[in-house]
């Protein structure tokens, strides 16, 4: 009767263990329920997967673009808020290299070039990183010219360029 009773508990543990996925799509869907969580780390590591299993896929990378840039930490220049920031540039630039025009990856370079600029004491570097949160700006005006946040820093760089 014992070994019964062992056997119901074992199999009931089973069939709550979830599933191991074995498609992108699945190490997605995975990585957005720890996503909703708030486990930004663990959602990560899933959206890497996907990528791992199809480098392709486009939105594995957003995705784990997301996760990381949900970590990152405006005006921390520590080296770990850093590192946080060239995983989310590193899979920014997967996805615009599978589609260049991405407007969803345009538009977080485009802040989290902005965001890098946060904090920085040094004018120069200050400027610099402006710059190219600008230029990032500028090519989501090429996607699509009527999105109202480029249009603004657009605005706002003809109004200092007049002054």
């Amino acid at each position: 009767m014992r070994s019964f009773a062992f056997l119901l508990v074992t199999l009931a543990a089973f069939a709550q263990a979830p599933e191991e996925p074995s498609t992108p799509k699945d190490w997605l869907n995975r990585g957005v329920q720890l996503f909703k969580s708030a486990k930004y780390t663990e959602a990560a590591s899933a959206f890497e997967r996907a990528v791992q299993l199809d480098p392709g896929y486009i939105y594995g990378h957003l995705y784990l673009a997301t996760a990381y840039f949900s970590q990152f930490k405006p005006g921390d220049e520590s080296p770990a808020n850093q590192d946080v920031a060239r995983r989310t540039e590193s899979a920014l630039n997967s996805a615009l290299a599978i589609d260049a025009r991405n407007i969803v990856a345009l538009k977080t370079m485009a802040s989290l070039k902005f965001n890098e600029t946060q904090g920085v004491k040094d004018a120069g570097r200050k400027l610099a990183g402006l710059d190219e949160a600008e230029r990032w700006y500028q090519r989501i005006l090429e996607v699509d010219s009527r999105d109202k946040e480029a249009l603004y820093i657009e605005a706002l760089k003809r109004y200092r360029d007049a002054g």
